[in-house]
């Protein structure tokens, strides 16, 4: 009777088990080479058929009696089978395996557990280590670190639940309720700061991170590992945003982030869920400093003017604490609420060297299609209007400053109403960003957005051309020029 295993795990991390996929990989090759099946196998070593196929998925690694009926039947030595050089075929997947590279990949997010991966490599692993190390090779030339893929994995997981959570803005609407704020008005700093020390055990601090210079760029840091939990905020930090960063530790802790962080085992887990819950904190912190009815009402008396009011859109953002990054987010959230689920939001920065304004931050949401040259530093600019409210505003315009057109995007020929707002950055007055909502001018919009038939909006956006397009020009000229230099006829 072939005999079952001895190690019976099938909960681990890859770092941990890359001996267990190399003799994985190495038993699955060896056994096609001499064609034979699991049963065949399974008849010559003793051991049952699930067993052996649970060694080739990696979930097992056999004692030693067992190994050596496995290299009799395969007509291998026993140090061959066993040894972690995994011959010429499969070194390229040995190779990444003893690498943080896939270690690092949030594969359980999206449903591939380390059995499932092993059976992907088990079926060409020739060709599969190829692709793989030529992804590795693209990110290190490319200096993509893990950090940025798990940034786009959070950003694809927004983008992919619409940016749009139910659950969290009922349990805003709870917590209202439990600390006794006003149903549907904005808490103040104040509240704000009282609640989190008073009512969820924080500390405070102000100052302190006002006298360390190398602290100038970050706006809020969090020490967990006194007897109270503490938040330090720059002291620089403009009331609107000190109000969210309070708000979202309140948040955090109301969702029990911290704890979840402390149960956390693998590094992967901690990377990618970590990010995923800092998220989901930040919207509920954003739904208690923005209420979701109060400013859902105001958005559909904003959407229900004549024409574009910039006064209008900017004394919103006052309402809600004067901050755009807060206040656009909390807008992209909701509009899904007033029937307008297809948008997208993103963030620009002026332009530097090469004279054209980049974004560096984007959600395209519900079902719109990625547009080429998303991160690339000279093609992710969205909008003109971005382009020349920032423009606007380093020639001395006060901020912040609003605006809107009517865009048309040259990728794919659709039209978008482009809301934008300029504001001082948190830390550093004197520079500006913008951040702009598009909105698919269709049939649903009009029904829903008044102002879209004004036709100033038509006419400001054709005044002045997209930095993208811009870009895509340059880039062309390049390319034109490399042929010329490189033509047979001009050598």
């Amino acid at each position: 009777m072939p005999s079952g295993g001895d190690d019976d795990s099938s909960s681990f991390s890859l770092r941990e088990q890359n001996l267990r996929f190399i003799l994985g990989l190495k038993l699955h090759n060896l056994r096609q080479e001499r064609g034979l099946s699991l049963v065949q196998l399974s008849q010559g070593c003793g051991l049952s058929v699930s067993y052996l196929n649970e060694i080739e998925k990696g979930k097992k690694y056999p004692k030693t009696d067992k190994l050596l009926a496995l290299a009799r039947a395969l007509g291998v030595t026993y140090n061959e089978l066993v040894s972690a050089d995994p011959g010429e075929k499969l070194r390229p997947i040995a190779a990444l395996l003893t690498t943080r590279m896939i270690d690092d990949l949030p594969l359980d997010h999206y449903g591939i557990s380390p059995p499932v991966l092993m059976e992907i490599m088990a079926a060409g692993p020739d060709r599969l280590g190829a692709m793989l190390a030529f992804m590795r090779k693209l990110a290190v030339r490319f200096d993509f670190t893990v950090d940025d893929l798990l940034e786009a994995s959070i950003r694809d997981d927004l983008e992919n639940t619409g940016y749009h959570y139910p659950e969290l803005e009922a349990k805003a609407e709870a917590l209202f309720a439990e600390i006794g704020w006003q149903p549907g008005s904005p808490p103040i700093l104040s509240q704000l700061r009282f609640s989190l020390i008073h009512d969820f055990g924080w500390e405070v601090d102000e100052q302190r991170m006002g006298d360390d210079p190398d602290l100038a760029d970050v706006g809020a840091a969090t020490a967990l590992s006194g007897a109270k939990p503490k938040l330090y905020l720059h002291p620089a930090l403009p009331e609107g945003r000190r109000a969210f960063f309070i708000a979202k530790e309140i948040a955090a802790t109301a969702l029990g982030f911290y704890e979840k962080r402390r149960r956390m085992v693998s590094e992967v887990e901690k990377g990618f869920r970590q990010m995923q819950l800092a998220a989901r904190a930040a919207y509920l912190g954003g739904a208690l400093v923005a209420p979701r009815k109060t400013l859902v009402d105001d958005l559909r008396s904003f959407f229900d003017q004549p024409t574009f009011s910039g006064e209008h859109l900017l004394a919103t953002l006052a309402r809600f604490g004067g901050d755009a990054e807060v206040v656009f987010h909390r807008i992209a959230q909701l509009l899904p609420d007033l029937g307008l689920p297809t948008r997208y939001l993103v963030r620009t920065e002026p332009a530097g060297p090469t004279g054209i304004a980049t974004v560096n931050r984007e959600l395209r949401l519900g079902g719109l299609p990625e547009v080429p040259g998303s991160f690339t530093p000279q093609g992710r600019s969205r909008t003109s209007a971005a382009t020349r409210l920032l423009a606007s505003a380093a020639d001395g315009s006060a901020l912040p400053l609003a605006s809107a057109a009517i865009e048309t995007c040259p990728y794919n020929g659709l039209s978008f109403l482009v809301v934008t707002v300029v504001q001082a950055r948190p830390l550093h007055p004197r520079l500006a960003s913008a951040l702009s909502i598009g909105i698919p001018v269709d049939d649903t919009s009009r029904a829903r957005i008044r102002f879209l038939q004004d036709p100033s909006l038509v006419a400001e956006a054709e005044a002045s051309p997209t930095a993208e397009v811009a870009s895509t020009d340059r880039k062309a000229a390049r390319r034109a020029a490399i042929g010329r230099l490189t033509s047979p006829s001009m050598r």
